[in-house]
């Protein structure tokens, strides 16, 4: 804000209808604080000004530094002009520190691939019990039926090695497993074909 005009918008072009419906009244006599380069300007924040500045007032000379070109003074900063802000290159301590991330980054990424190779191994696990249940659980279903397919579903969704990987199927059929057993001949056969196609997915390498 302009200190000598606060009607005066700092972006030239700004659009009017900004200030609709914002309740920001730009011509309003606004308290006055004091400023980092005149000695008051307008505040139309005053609240916040008083927090911040009480705030960074006990702070250590030098460790908060404010840039800027115009605005309200904050105790405890450093001001700095824009125009004489530079970045100035890290401390040696710094760099020797930086130097350590790459290493640090491929140790990470070393551990981060050794537990997906396990994740995935487990997985492989969870499909050859999967797989070679299958003959048990097509006999079954064959000899008695969705009751008997549910009672040998039953110990092996009940196993986390094998319920929790499966995810979303294992939510799905466990309601099914409970006595009475509901559902026709497709409804079960879909089930089976489902269950043998995540393990075929499972096994993959």
């Amino acid at each position: 804000m302009d200190p000598a005009n606060q009607a005066r918008r700092h972006q030239s072009e700004a659009d009017p209808a900004l200030y609709a419906k914002s309740n920001y009244d730009p011509a309003a006599q606004l308290p006055r604080v004091p400023g980092n380069y005149s000695e008051t300007v307008p505040c139309f924040a005053l609240g916040d000004w008083r927090e911040l500045d009480a705030r960074l007032s006990a702070r250590t000379e030098g460790t908060v530094f404010n840039v800027n070109d115009r605005g309200a003074r904050l105790r405890g900063t450093t001001l700095i002009h824009p125009d004489r802000f530079t970045l100035a290159s890290p401390a040696l301590d710094k760099l020797a520190r930086l130097s350590t991330l790459a290493s640090v980054k491929a140790a990470e990424d070393a551990a981060a691939l050794t537990a997906s190779a396990s994740a995935l191994a487990k997985l492989r696990a969870v499909g050859v019990r999967c797989t070679e249940a299958l003959p048990a659980l097509r006999r079954a279903f064959n000899q008695g039926g969705a009751s008997a397919l549910a009672e040998a579903f039953r110990p092996l969704l009940l196993d986390p090695q094998i319920g929790r990987p499966l995810g979303a199927f294992s939510l799905k059929l466990m309601p099914h497993l409970i006595p009475p057993v509901e559902g026709d001949k497709a409804f079960w056969t879909n089930l089976l074909q489902e269950f043998e196609t995540l393990a075929v997915l499972a096994r993959v390498k």
